[in-house]
């Protein structure tokens, strides 16, 4: 499969939220575990699968909330439905209004347009790699999982 688009998968949370960085992210998150829902485009989708493996290895418990789409989910964090959403470019204008602020980007390679964070491999903590080929929970491997996903770079 080649990819053929530009878009950039991505973690973000409202301006207000109180997660500067991945890693405040993820302190609170051990602490409240379970409590902290997120948004993605869909059970089973990039979006989703990037986060339910990078929770896994960051050893915290997110709560899914999936939505019919980009509409749906960017609707829902700037509504305050959900704390945390996970998805391609749709948060991009958002980001760029200050109305959302990007914890982390997924990919090979870093973003030209976010260039603050790392580059592959030098994410800090529990930020570091998003292994390719997520396993679904019955254990099988999914072929399509992840495929954007490799990595996870936190923006400082």
């Amino acid at each position: 499969m080649v990819n053929l688009t530009r878009h950039k998968f991505g973690l973000v949370v409202p301006a207000s939220a109180p997660w500067q960085t991945l890693r405040d992210f993820v302190e609170d998150a051990k602490k409240n575990s379970g409590k902290i829902d997120y948004g993605s485009t869909g059970t089973g989708t990039t979006p989703h699968l990037a986060v339910e493996e990078f929770a896994a290895k960051a050893g915290i418990k997110l709560t899914h909330v999936p939505f019919k789409g980009s509409a749906d989910l960017i609707q829902a964090i700037l509504g305050g439905h959900i704390m945390v959403a996970s998805d391609s470019t749709g948060w991009a204008p958002h980001v760029a209004a200050g109305k959302l602020r990007l914890l982390a980007t997924y990919g090979s390679k870093r973003t030209t347009r976010w260039p603050g964070g790392p580059g592959p491999g030098r994410g800090q903590g529990a930020a570091r790699r998003v292994p390719q080929g997520a396993r679904r929970r019955e254990g099988a491997r999914d072929p399509r999982a992840l495929r954007h996903a490799r990595h996870l770079h936190e923006l400082r």
